[in-house]
């Protein structure tokens, strides 16, 4: 097992808790969480975006750069509704999605780096078609527990 690989599994591991603990908490308190994550993604998106658009034109910057935020922040609210939806209808429900998430992730990172393979495209490098498939089968397997 690689340095890389455990590092992910203990950062997994406890970002699952953490997640488990605020969904399961009460409503209100998962809302400020959603909130504050949705902030941090936010701020992410925006810095990735100004190093992307501040080496365009000047007369560019603006107008480009201020759709692109309000483009993020539009999904955001759309990711924050669903949330709250997804949390009413239940935490064992939002947990089942998360768990989906979860496995997926880990068996593309699996399957991408014991197979590898043809890479899936230029603009992630490190994707491959190997690693999609194990992010497919993986993501099954919270259907089978």
């Amino acid at each position: 097992m690689t340095k890389e690989l455990k590092k992910r599994i203990i950062t997994s591991i406890i970002l699952f808790m953490l997640a488990l603990l605020f969904i399961s908490i009460n409503y209100i308190v998962f809302s400020i969480v959603i909130v504050i994550v949705l902030f941090i993604c936010f701020n992410e998106w925006c810095g990735i975006n100004y190093k992307y658009f501040s080496k365009k034109k000047p007369s560019l910057i603006f107008n480009s750069y201020f759709f692109v935020k309000l483009l993020g922040a539009f999904y955001l609210v759309i990711v924050f509704y669903s949330s709250l939806n997804l949390r009413n209808e239940g935490a064992a429900f939002f947990i089942f999605i998360l768990c989906i998430c979860v496995f997926s992730d880990i068996g593309g990172y699996i399957f991408g780096k014991t197979i590898g393979g043809k890479r899936l495209t230029k603009i992630s490098p490190n994707k491959t078609i190997s690693g999609s498939i194990g992010s497919f089968i993986f993501s099954l397997a919270p259907l089978l527990l």
